[in-house]
């Protein structure tokens, strides 16, 4: 993919005005003041995106960074908490999926018109920090005493995710497979 289609739908995506009117659909905004939905939005993929981040109080640093803003660490926590963060990043999660889908898979909806879903499950391990070994166990003691599994169902004829958890990594993965009657 050329670097100019990248940024183009990265802006269609990432542009100010949609993930502000996304925080307002999900509530997670009901006015406008200091945080934004866009701002929480580009600050923790930011952040997360980091390797290097083990606390909250990084994601509040990398949010003054990139803001100009000097909040604090409680108000900000106080946004972080709100149930209403995982779903406006569900939402944005689903139309970074829903705009690349098609790039990695190659295909059209003439291939998929014989299907009612097509869905597709995976697993993949993230390596967590020591100290997290008692409560997100690793499968592999040694080298990765702790580690999550997210797994992700995503419905191809729909072009969004189905379903998505995160476990430890000692879990098995046959209890985040759907059920029979889901794949109906």
């Amino acid at each position: 993919m050329n670097a100019n289609i990248f940024i183009n739908k990265l802006k269609s995506i990432l542009s100010e005005k949609k993930p502000n009117r996304l925080g307002k659909q999900v509530a997670f905004t009901k006015r406008e003041r200091n945080i934004t939905a866009f701002h929480m939005v580009v600050s923790l993929v930011a952040a997360l995106g980091d390797k290097k981040t083990i606390y909250l109080s990084e994601i509040l640093r990398v949010y003054n960074q990139l803001t100009g803003q000097s909040i604090k660490y409680k108000p900000f926590h106080n946004q972080l908490v709100k149930p209403e963060l995982a779903e406006l990043m569900r939402e944005v999660t689903n139309k970074v999926f829903n705009c690349w889908i098609n790039d990695v898979l190659k295909y059209t909806k003439k291939d998929l018109f014989k299907f009612d879903n097509i869905l597709i499950q995976d697993g993949s391990s993230i390596m967590l920090h020591r100290s997290l070994k008692d409560v997100f166990p690793g499968r592999f003691s040694n080298t990765c005493p702790a580690a999550i599994e997210l797994h992700a169902t995503l419905n191809l004829t729909q072009g969004c995710f189905e379903k998505a958890g995160i476990t430890p990594d000692s879990y098995s993965e046959r209890e985040e497979l759907p059920t029979f009657k889901e794949l109906k």
